[in-house]
């Protein structure tokens, strides 16, 4: 009688081990992959800020190609020349603390920055035009306007 309560013990605690292991398994993978989605969704609006980024690089290349290397004085000129449609604009977030500052007044969504030079050597840069639009991701920093691009350097998240 013994060994059989002994064996029936050991059994359960067999079985009780099995499921706890297969819970934590479970818990680790919902929380990877549940994290890994978070961290997506909330940094979406960067991978569509660095590709308007280089659609605008693209266009300026295009333009000073056309203009004898020199590169526009501002980006409007990208779309007087038909270089671009139309200038867009960074999409930032669409979480509650962004909407939050857009409803306290008449915000509108900032152009890309934008300053070049044509000496000593043709260059430019581009950066988001909102400041800290993006902070909230982690990814870039708080202060200034990131990301940011340069010919020479491509995207550039931080300083």
């Amino acid at each position: 009688m013994v060994n059989f309560v002994l064996l029936w013990y050991y059994n359960i605690m067999k079985t009780f081990k099995t499921i706890f292991f297969i819970l934590i398994v479970i818990i680790l993978i919902v929380w990877y992959i549940s994290s890994n989605l978070i961290r997506t969704s909330g940094g979406g609006h960067i991978g569509i800020c660095e590709s308007y980024l280089k659609n605008i690089a693209t266009a300026l290349e295009m333009y000073a190609t056309d203009n004898k290397g020199n590169y526009p004085v501002s980006l409007d000129k990208l779309v007087e020349t038909k270089h671009m449609k139309e200038l867009p604009t960074c999409p930032g977030p669409e979480d509650t603390s962004y909407l939050k500052r857009i409803l306290k007044g008449n915000y509108q969504r900032k152009p890309y920055g934008y300053k070049s030079t044509n000496k000593p050597s043709p260059n430019y840069t581009l950066w988001c035009g909102d400041p800290g639009v993006h902070a909230e991701t982690g990814i870039v920093p708080s202060k200034g306007c990131w990301p940011q691009y340069a010919p020479d350097k491509g995207i550039i998240m931080k300083p």
